[in-house]
């Protein structure tokens, strides 16, 4: 019968249903409870292993420091107390990207006290930068652990140890 299928399989795999598609094959029951071959189906089953939940928890509950990092220096200083209890991992690798970002903003500021040279560097210095800016807030944003683009890995070797 179909409910005891769906024990069996929740029991014996251990999962959640969440994330992952897979066609399992199961029997249409008829009104009188009776199930036949000629009306096999296949259905498509959504499930997630307890790691993957608790990965998407943790995304979850890091994404609004994630997100706060990125927003000027202050907002770094707040994600960092603010993270600073939890020591979320996610909002942790946010963190550390966003602080590599300010430190480049602040090398590209005494960059620019150079004349000539040191602005022109400064300018494309401070596009690039705002690019890589936006990535990492997107990346925040969209709950996904990439590094920035150029410096990104970096900063992760960096601050790893923060």
């Amino acid at each position: 019968m179909l409910g005891g299928f769906w024990f069996d399989f929740i029991s014996s795999s251990k999962v959640l249903f969440h994330s992952v598609y897979r066609k399992i094959p199961c029997y249409v029951v008829n009104q009188r409870g009776f199930s036949s071959i000629k009306e096999k189906i296949f259905i498509n089953i959504k499930y997630e292993t307890m790691e993957s939940i608790k990965n998407t928890t943790t995304v979850t509950e890091g994404k609004n420091i994630a997100i706060i990092a990125y927003i000027t220096v202050i907002g770094l200083i707040i994600a960092f107390v603010m993270n600073n209890d939890k020591k979320n991992p996610f909002a942790a690798f946010h963190i550390k990207q966003s602080l590599g970002l300010a430190l480049t903003g602040f090398a590209l500021g005494i960059i620019g006290i150079i004349p000539i040279i040191g602005w022109l560097i400064n300018i494309i210095g401070i596009f690039v930068l705002v690019y890589m800016w936006i990535m990492g807030l997107l990346n925040a944003i969209n709950g996904t652990e990439k590094v920035v683009p150029i410096l990104g890995n970096k900063y992760a070797e960096w601050f790893k140890n923060l």
